[in-house]
């Protein structure tokens, strides 16, 4: 068996959710990130979440993650870190087919909620295959740890 190393390689997932009371439901094109990056926004997504679980007990607690950057826009980097495409169910008012581009991609982003979403939908994508590939490896390997090798 061949396999091709290829240098774009996207994973095509439907989203849905709602923006106000309107619900949107189309296939995004999620771009395939190195292991080392993806693991670097894995660790960074686990650190947010225990900044966020530490807020209970600290209101006063700044949301930074360890380099000063604002945990708040992690969801909104990943999702524009990922989104390379959409399918042709995403139109306009006049049910024109909405090109992809980094006006338009910029635009869908700032829809209320979808970014957080589809970084949501990053995360399953990424644990899935990690899963995945934990079939293949040797007994003992844990790719579902973020134990791994410093990148």
């Amino acid at each position: 068996m061949t396999f091709v190393l290829r240098q774009k390689r996207f994973i095509e997932r439907r989203i849905t959710g709602l923006c106000g009371n309107d619900p949107y439901d189309f296939i995004v094109h999620i771009k395939v990130l190195p292991d080392s990056r993806a693991r670097q926004l894995r660790r960074e997504l686990v650190e947010a979440k225990r900044l966020i679980d530490q807020l209970a007990d600290n209101p006063a607690l700044e949301l930074t993650n360890a380099r000063g950057e604002p945990i708040e826009d992690l969801d909104r980097r990943i999702a524009e870190e990922v989104l390379c495409g959409w399918g042709p169910e995403l139109v306009d008012e006049d049910g024109m087919t909405i090109p992809f581009n980094e006006d338009n991609k910029a635009a869908v982003l700032d829809l209320p909620g979808l970014a957080a979403n589809l970084a949501g939908v990053w995360v399953d994508t990424y644990q899935e295959s990690v899963k995945n590939s934990a079939s293949s490896q040797p007994s003992g390997a844990d790719l579902s740890s973020d134990q791994t090798q410093k990148d």
